[in-house]
């Protein structure tokens, strides 16, 4: 009822779709279409990743650079030694 409610009481004017750079589903990297797939993860605002950075080979699937690549490095090598 809220969310209704709220929509309701919304000029339609005032609402921006976010582009897709903001909750890019990384984990359906392959399925986006290829004209508004990223090249590196560090193009990306926000992302939803389910298991993407589970899988071993998950480096070949999209570039990631520094400083975010170290980032994400350290948090392996933390998570390996769990």
């Amino acid at each position: 009822m809220l969310s209704a409610t709220v929509i309701a009481s919304i000029n339609q004017k005032e609402i921006k779709q976010l582009p897709y750079i903001v909750n890019y589903p990384l984990h359906m990297h392959s399925q986006y279409p290829a004209d508004r797939r990223p090249q590196s993860i560090n193009e990306l605002i926000t992302l939803r990743y389910e298991d993407f950075f589970s899988k071993p080979n998950w480096r070949d699937k999209i570039q990631v650079e520094p400083p975010l690549e170290d980032w994400l490095a350290e948090r392996e090598a933390i998570l390996a030694h769990r």
